[in-house]
């Protein structure tokens, strides 16, 4: 029987090769003779990720059109399949789908291209609808810090909201973030393409310690929300003072890990996360 982590590793070869002849990208998924246990990811499947970004990101410095549109729609497709029944169930612990979505234009409006893409990412959470989802927004590292939290809360709350009126099932945990500019694709971007890959949204299902810092904190804290815990008081507050202030990784990520950490004990205690 096929490992665990080895369909996981299928599962993103055939997403590679999917949106590689959807963008005539030559690309040719490597054959793994890996032995043994596998976490479904490796040094080389993340150099044909890299590869594929990079030939996508040409291609929009080209002002070509990108096309995602039937990728969702595989993997539900695999992932109602037996075991090689890669229902999220049957994927190894670890396993963390996280499904970046470039919706966004400078302003924040999402483009008409990418209306088909929302529709597939709705059918994927509705075939998985007992995991706990993360939606991230992303800003550009342009403006200020306290107006793109706002811009990039403002689009992982459309996404929420988007989701909630195609699924029409009101049971489903989606969790609103904005991580301003915290975590980009490309830093320092240069260019609009470049830019255009920082503002994003990110779906994901929840996975403790995926991220760190101010977004890590601003996980848990918003879970909790979603899941109607309420956080204590003193942890709260503290939670605030540090997010009054503007974000410095170097010398306040241990603080915002802290906290993570403690709220992450209180969803824990309740057995509301693994």
């Amino acid at each position: 029987m096929q490992s665990k982590g080895k369909s996981i590793c299928n599962i993103l070869k055939e997403i590679r090769k999917q949106i590689a002849d959807a963008n005539n990208i030559e690309f040719t998924p490597s054959v793994c003779h890996h032995q043994g246990e596998c976490c479904g990811t490796c040094p080389m499947c993340e150099s044909e990720k890299s590869f594929i970004e990079q030939q996508i990101s040409l291609k929009q410095k080209a002002g070509q059109a990108i096309k995602i549109v039937g990728i969702a729609s595989s993997l539900v497709a695999m992932a109602a399949q037996p075991l090689s029944a890669q229902t999220p169930e049957a994927l190894a612990e670890d396993a963390v789908m996280n499904w970046d979505l470039h919706f966004f234009d400078f302003n924040g409006n999402v483009k008409p291209e990418y209306e088909t893409q929302s529709e597939e990412l709705a059918e994927f959470v509705k075939a998985n609808p007992n995991e706990i989802y993360i939606l991230v927004g992303h800003t550009d590292e342009r403006g200020r810090e306290s107006y793109n939290l706002k811009l990039s809360q403002k689009r992982s709350e459309y996404m929420v909201g988007l989701i909630r009126r195609r699924c029409e099932n009101e049971k489903l945990v989606l969790v609103p973030v904005g991580a301003a500019a915290y975590e980009p694709r490309i830093r320092n971007a240069q260019d609009e393409a470049e830019h255009e890959q920082n503002r994003r949204a990110t779906i994901e299902t929840y996975k403790y310690g995926q991220h760190t810092g101010k977004v890590g904190a601003l996980v848990e804290f918003g879970l909790c929300q979603a899941l109607g815990v309420t956080v204590p008081h003193k942890v709260e507050k503290t939670l605030n003072a540090l997010n009054a202030q503007p974000y410095d990784a170097a010398t306040m990520k241990a603080d915002y890990d802290n906290i993570a950490r403690k709220i992450h004990g209180l969803i824990k205690s309740k057995g509301l996360v693994p």
